[in-house]
């Protein structure tokens, strides 16, 4: 199968790296990824739904992309997925939550299940500050955030948090270290909020993966400053 990914917001680097692992996903389940331009059996988007005002524009480009393919399925990924205001699932449009790994396996048979693929390196990705580098490997630590912010949707469209287990972290981010990365970046919605779930909290975590890769730098995403 045919399976283009198209990314309405490369600056936020939770949906993109969702959708970096949506291609090795994709890719490792036996389908071909293909450009703008060449005929795709199935399209895979993802959004931002930050704001009221993000949400709006990524889903009138969903709309726009309905009606540009006539033919082509569309799944919506990700936090767009989870939290539509104008999209309903149909026909051709599914909408699928970052937590609805298992719905999208079912849906293109999968045999390598979206749980199981990882991504340390984003792909197409427009940062806001320059980029980090080759040398630099992005490790996500949990999903979701504590908080309830009025002009975030974020935990409206994710929930509350989920955190990694420390134990599968530590594993990855040994084996980056191996590799020979020089930093690796903690990603998460709220890096702040991860372990506030499971009796632990982001400082046990530093120290923790401090102690197993010692000389690897860590750059943390995104932390709501009262959890500092």
């Amino acid at each position: 199968m045919n399976v283009r990914l198209v990314n309405l917001h490369p600056m936020c680097e939770n949906n993109t790296h969702l959708l970096t692992r949506a291609t090795r996903y994709f890719a490792r389940n036996g389908h071909r990824l293909v450009p703008r331009g060449e005929r795709a059996d199935l399209i895979v988007v993802g959004g931002c739904v930050v704001t009221d005002g993000m949400r709006a524009r990524c889903e009138r480009r969903v709309l726009e992309l309905l009606q540009a393919e006539t033919k082509a399925p569309v799944i919506v990924l990700g936090c767009l997925g989870a939290l539509p205001e104008r999209l309903a699932s149909g026909e051709r449009l599914q909408l699928l939550g970052c937590r609805d790994g298992a719905r999208l396996d079912r849906l293109i048979g999968a045999h390598v299940p979206f749980g199981e693929v990882q991504a340390a390196h984003l792909e197409r990705h427009l940062p806001y500050l320059p980029d980090l580098g080759a040398n630099n490997a992005y490790v996500a630590i949990a999903e979701g955030c504590v908080n309830a912010c009025s002009y975030c949707n974020i935990k409206r469209a994710k929930g509350h948090v989920v955190s990694r287990p420390p134990e599968a972290i530590e594993a990855e981010v040994a084996a980056l270290r191996a590799q020979g990365l020089a930093s690796v970046t903690l990603l998460a919605d709220d890096c702040g909020s991860y372990g506030l779930d499971r009796g632990l909290d982001l400082a046990a975590l530093l120290l923790r993966l401090a102690a197993r890769v010692p000389g690897l730098n860590f750059k943390v995403y995104t932390v709501f400053p009262a959890l500092l």
